[in-house]
Parts: structure tokens; sequence; C-alpha cells
């Protein structure tokens, strides 16, 4: 708008100089000469004005907005007490759009996400909808955890067997398209990063697959850049404890179904051994003792093993 109004003072101020000099009236020129100075000058002075108080009037709309959605994200995370969840750690998404949190006394998992889609839209009271909803997840139900960065896969852990089943099951309708994306991209290896996420799939035929955005610039940045390694220290944090939870459930299920399988053949078949103290113990009871031992650590699974093998011998 400014700068329309300075080049309308800028072309009568020529007017002015070209009546001046055909008068040969100098005072007449100079003071045409001043008025385009001052033209310019000031209609570039108002409209970065102009632009500036746009964005400060923007940022304070931002400001409420995301105070806002933090309130009403509170509200959802305090919620999960109800059903006697209690969380240990949290993260909130970069666009606020979901959070997670590890409930580790009662072997949980809860994740909060808004139920409107608001992705290309700016953070506003007209166009942003919010309604936040949580799932609660056992740690077996989590079955792969993926950072990917701009579309592309980072890293993966995965329990395949459990995967698989879930994708021929048909548990994953709705989010094949981006949880097999997901699967077949290409290793990220771009120098800058726009985006980093967090994708978890789970048993749950409703709604498959979550992804948390730990990190979402206005342009992208290079990976040597502090604040893209604050981003990628606080999801790896969070895929390393998914990994390691996948990875644990796989080893002690392994454990508990060998176990169970050979406790029932034991049960068929009547197998009694004796303990160091000549009591009678089934087959059964001492290979379930074994799993109990795998899963506090106090022997391997090599160890493990072997014991199975030579009571069932």
């Amino acid at each position: 708008m400014w700068v329309g109004i300075g080049c309308l003072g800028i072309i009568v101020m020529f007017f002015i100089i070209s009546v001046g000099a055909k008068n040969d009236n100098s005072v007449v020129i100079w003071f045409g000469i001043f008025g385009i100075m001052i033209s310019s000058f000031s209609s570039y002075y108002l409209e970065k004005k102009r632009e500036r108080d746009k964005e400060e009037k923007i940022i304070r709309q931002n400001y409420q907005m995301s105070k806002s959605i933090k309130s009403e994200l509170d509200l959802a995370f305090n919620k999960l007490k109800r059903d006697f969840f209690y969380a240990s750690q949290e993260a909130v998404s970069a666009d606020l759009s979901s959070m997670i949190a590890i409930d580790e006394d009662n072997k949980k998992i809860a994740i909060i996400y808004n139920t409107y889609d608001n992705k290309g839209l700016e953070l506003s009271q007209a166009l942003s909808r919010i309604n936040y909803t949580s799932k609660i997840f056992n740690y077996d139900d989590i079955l792969q955890s993926e950072i990917i960065e701009d579309g592309a896969t980072v890293t993966r852990t995965s329990r395949s067997d459990q995967l698989g089943g879930a994708l021929l099951g048909g548990l994953i309708a709705g989010g094949v398209g981006a949880v097999i994306g997901g699967l077949s991209a290409a290793t990220a290896s771009s120098t800058q990063v726009g985006q980093v996420q967090l994708q978890i799939v789970v048993n749950d035929s409703q709604k498959s697959f979550y992804r948390i955005t730990f990190g979402s610039f206005d342009q992208a940045v290079p990976k040597s850049s502090l604040e893209y390694k604050k981003v990628y220290d606080d999801v790896l944090h969070w895929h390393n404890i998914l990994s390691y939870l996948i990875k644990n459930v796989n080893k002690v299920g392994s454990n508990e179904d060998e176990a169970n399988d050979a406790a029932n053949q034991a049960s068929n078949h009547h197998v009694i051994v004796q303990d160091v103290h000549g009591q009678k113990m089934s087959l059964a009871d001492e290979l379930l003792k074994l799993s109990e031992l795998v899963k506090q650590g106090v022997i391997t699974q090599e160890e493990y093993e072997k014991l199975k093998l030579q009571l069932i011998k």
C-alpha cells in the first residue's frame, strides 16, 4: 500500500521538476528533488513498518493459539491418570499435534494425538482444529519404531514376525500407504533436513501407526547444526527406548513360548524330575523357572538353551 502511495508521490515530484525546469526555476526543481527523496524514504519506511506490525500480530496470535493448544494437550495428558497411567518420561511433538509417554512401572506406552489433520494450515484460531485423544499400549503391542527424515528412513527396529502378520492380516488397512512407504523408503543421505519424525507401528486394527514430529524447520538445516543435533538426540532417545522394548519382548516372548510348549509336552507325558532337595517337581515347572531367570537376566539365552536340553533329556 505505502509503496503505491510513494510511487504516486514520486510521479508528482517529477511533474513539479519538469515545470520548474520549463520555467527555469531552480527553487521548484530542488523542491521536486527533495520531494522525490522524501517520498521514496517515507514509502519504504512505512511499508517496512506495516510488514513488521503484521508479523508481530501473527506471532502474538500464534503464541496465544499455542498456549491454548498446549493447555488442551496438558488436559489430555492428565486424563491418562484416570486409566492408572503414570508417565515417567514424555515428549511433545514440535507442532503440538501429538505426544508420547512411557509408564515404566506399569510397562505401558501412551500416545496422545489430534484427530484432526491440520497439515498445511497456519496455526490460527480460524483454521486449526483440535481434538486430542489418547491410546495406551502394552509393551508387546509396539511392533516397529522408525526414525524418518523428510520421508526417508534413517533407522528402524521391528518385530518382523508380528509386523508381517499385521500386514497380511489387514491390521494396518487405512495406513498401509504410509507404513509401506516407510518400510520401503531409501535410507536418508541428505546433508540438510527439514523434518524429523518418529514413526511407531502398533498392534491395533483401528489405528496402526503414529508419527511424532520431533523437529520441523521452516528451512532445511544442515546436519552439523546445533538445532538438528538437539532434535536428533531427542528422537534417537525415544527410538532407543522403543527398540529395547521391541527386542526385549521378542527375546522373552520366545523363551515363554518354548517353555510353554515343553511344559505341555511334559504334562502330556507326566514327566517328573527331582530337585536338589529331593522334592518332586514337573518338567514344566522347571522350564518356567528357567524362563523367569532369563527375564531377570540371571542366565543368558545360551545358558537357557543348554539347561533346557539337559532337563528334557
